[in-house]
């Protein structure tokens, strides 16, 4: 039976709705469970500062939580340590109402409200990370900037957690902007020359590849092409001259080629010593 169009658009509107509310959904849920860890966090902060809670204090109050709440999850005492961890890497980010000594045996779910300077670049972002996400940021960096793009990074590229801890591996946020180009002479979009600086990488790794014809072609929607030259290393000078007489954006990086045959080629390529006989 052949579906009409106006039932395949219905059919369509449904599904884009309801995975609209799905997503909806799991972000409140994600940001009631944020705000659930700093606000534990900011009252185990404080009672280690008024009452000088021990590690075993901890320990113990994650056993009790245990009894009362059989089957709980995510409340070991390593977890609340992190919990606070976490509330003190934000805490002089954010506007908090102070608390009082008679207040310290209650827990304010109070919405976490970042400081006008840092609000704009994180109130569309910093809710979309698991906790999981903000720990490899908070442990993986040390300025309040680093921690910014991280999180905007992670939010809007949707990286998963592995992909997180490369980018901190790797240092993106130092390696942004670094490398030498002339994308400020070149490029006068401030949004256009900001994504020409993410995407341009500190080393490209070339082996086996295989790009069609039609790439070469440029599209009609597509705006105009950033070249990168590759050196084996960069010098000074050989950046100098790269960008003598060049108008158009470039940018500099260097190259790798790998030494292990990737599994699909195996059986099917000769193996290094075998053409070496061959050339001989």
């Amino acid at each position: 039976m052949e579906l009409s169009k106006s039932h395949l658009e219905n059919i369509k509107a449904l599904k884009s709705a309801i995975l609209q509310s799905r997503y909806r959904a799991a972000s409140l849920v994600n940001k009631e469970l944020l705000t659930l860890y700093f606000a534990i966090g900011k009252f185990i902060s404080h009672k280690i500062k008024e009452e000088k809670w021990g590690a075993k204090v901890i320990e113990n109050l994650s056993a009790d939580l245990q009894l009362e709440l059989p089957g709980l999850r995510g409340f070991s005492s390593t977890n609340i340590k992190r919990m606070r961890l976490f509330f003190e890497s934000w805490e002089e980010q954010t506007q908090i109402r102070p608390t009082l000594s008679d207040q310290l045996q209650t827990i304010d779910l109070e919405e976490i409200t970042f400081r006008p300077t840092v609000s704009a670049k994180l109130e569309k972002s910093f809710f979309g990370l698991s906790f999981s996400h903000h720990l490899e940021i908070i442990q993986g960096t040390q300025k309040i900037e680093e921690k910014i793009f991280y999180i905007q990074k992670t939010a809007s590229k949707f990286w998963s957690l592995s992909t997180l801890k490369n980018h901190l591996n790797n240092q993106t946020f130092q390696k942004t902007g670094s490398l030498p180009n002339n994308y400020f002479k070149t490029i006068t979009n401030d949004e256009v020359r900001q994504k020409a600086l993410q995407s341009l990488k500190d080393e490209y790794l070339l082996d086996f590849i295989n790009i069609e014809d039609n790439e070469y072609v440029k599209q009609p929607h597509e705006r105009a092409s950033i070249g990168i030259i590759l050196c084996k290393e960069k010098k000074n000078k050989i950046v100098e001259f790269s960008f003598k007489d060049f108008n158009k954006a470039m940018g500099v990086s260097t190259y790798k080629t790998s030494t292990v045959l990737p599994t699909a080629y195996k059986g099917v390529l000769p193996d290094a010593e075998t053409l070496k006989k061959l050339m001989d």
